[in-house]
């Protein structure tokens, strides 16, 4: 929280955490700590500068849940959760809603409007170390168990672009959805030879890598 306090950070936290506790105290253990930085600087230098060069690659499989998808069919909410837990160990979920998030509906821009109706970003990770040891293996796990099982889940909604699988299936409507065909025909016009390219980004299944060079297909 920029240029927050402490006490302020509690009284937004606490109808959260009373909720929590009144709804799913007897299977959940709560620990709140809060930590305070005289700068970004002084947070950034104790937390990141001598950060420890990781020995595996992760691979992230996520999805946008929306109210429908948390409480429509609860049994498969729970199967889901545990599926992805069982099979990598981890989850790491986020709480994305509020009224700033939703208010903007009709908003033109880029962001896939699954986002206005999201209530929690959740993901699971798993991996393959730097030898690349596993890696195919991971990568299936990754699209056939983790990635189909949140698509199950949250059908209609999509991920957040910069935390998901890199192959992701349907990855222009799962990235981007309503919104892709503009943003395709945006680009075709302000970039038509394609000289801005990135993995599952706009317009990138215009090209096609051949033995190292990209080529254009259309």
């Amino acid at each position: 929280m920029l240029n927050g306090t402490v006490e302020r950070s509690g009284k937004l936290l606490a109808p959260v955490l009373t909720q929590l506790s009144i709804r799913y105290g007897k299977n959940i253990t709560l620990v709140v700590f809060n930590q305070t930085f005289p700068s970004f600087y002084k947070y950034f230098k104790d937390n990141f500068v001598d950060y420890a060069v990781t020995s595996g690659a992760p691979i992230l499989a996520s999805r946008l849940l929306t109210r429908r998808s948390l409480t429509d069919n609860v049994p498969l909410l729970h199967d889901t959760l545990k599926l992805n837990f069982e099979t990598t160990g981890i989850l790491q979920g986020h709480i994305v809603a509020g009224r700033g998030v939703a208010q903007h509906k009709n908003v033109s821009m880029a962001l896939n409007p699954a986002w206005r109706e999201t209530y929690s970003h959740i993901i699971a990770s798993t991996g393959f170390e730097n030898n690349r040891t596993g890696r195919v293996e991971q990568m299936e796990v990754a699209r056939d168990v983790l990635e189909y099982a949140w698509r199950q889940l949250s059908p209609n909604s999509g991920t957040y672009l910069s935390e998901t699988f890199i192959n992701s299936k349907f990855w222009q409507s799962t990235y981007w959805g309503e919104n892709y065909s503009r943003l395709f025909a945006i680009k075709a016009k302000h970039d038509p030879h394609n000289m801005l390219y990135c993995v599952n980004c706009v317009g990138s299944e215009r090209l096609i890598e051949v033995n190292g060079t990209l080529c254009n297909l259309y």
